[in-house]
């Protein structure tokens, strides 16, 4: 790290990263903060967003801005999966102004839909553009066929097979908002063993999320049940192999 040599410092941070020391996060911090070298700040970035807390969240909020394009957009995906609330304002207003940088653009519209939608639509009506309309109503409709995927995801009396895809679409989108309903889902004995196994895989996927502790306990909960199968405690091993 005391090398002036930006590609030896680089692999310092990899390497501290297999064991890191105390103040790691602080340190890849200050480095994405304040290196003029884009190689240097994009190392120091990937391995913040292998971590979780205000470090992970604050390194997001800072790519959002950042000069290189690529940063801003691997950003603007990642805030998505972390779903804190103060990554709204600075999406919102990546998605009415920065006309400039179309991919930037197209992550921050996919990352809002993870977020609470009356949050994502109260930041869209402040910041204030003339294509507001437009996005409100649009937010409006995911927010509606969330809500129907959430509706077939926790009714027993659907079939299996459409519960099962409406799972799956969680691995991409974190529906941070609807964790609370998908929990008891994951942990009725009563249900379907292998909706509840896919639930749980599609769970693990939720490595950034603002709800990931109460997501690990969940699963704990069901590792450590004597009546929970064999196949869903497997994959909710899994799970919490890629959670923690």
């Amino acid at each position: 790290m005391k090398s002036s040599h930006s590609n030896l410092q680089a692999i310092a941070i990899r390497q501290l990263a297999k064991s890191p020391p105390a103040g790691y996060g602080a340190l890849l911090l200050k480095i994405f903060r304040e290196s003029p070298v884009y190689s240097l700040r994009m190392e120091a970035f990937k391995r913040l967003l292998e971590m979780d807390g205000e470090n992970t969240v604050e390194a997001i909020r800072l790519g959002l801005d950042d000069p290189w394009e690529y940063i801003r957009r691997v950003a603007a995906r990642y805030a998505g999966y972390s779903g804190d609330q103060r990554l709204i304002a600075p999406l919102v207003h990546i998605l009415l102004f920065a006309h400039e940088s179309q991919r930037v653009q197209y992550a921050a519209h996919g990352s809002l839909e993870m977020f609470d939608t009356d949050g994502v639509i109260r930041e869209i009506e402040r910041q204030q553009s003339p294509d507001a309309a437009d996005l409100i109503a649009y937010y409006q409709r995911r927010s509606d066929s969330q809500e129907k995927s959430l509706r077939i995801i926790t009714d027993k009396s659907e079939k299996p097979g459409n519960r099962i895809n409406a799972i799956r679409s969680l691995r991409n989108y974190n529906n941070h908002k609807q964790v609370d309903q998908l929990l008891p889902v994951l942990k009725d004995n009563g249900d379907d063993p292998e909706v509840r196994v896919v639930l749980a895989e599609a769970l693990g996927w939720f490595d950034l999320s603002i709800r990931k502790q109460e997501i690990v306990i969940a699963l704990g909960d069901v590792r450590e049940s004597g009546s929970a199968p064999t196949a869903l405690k497997e994959e909710v091993i899994q799970s919490l192999s890629r959670l923690q």
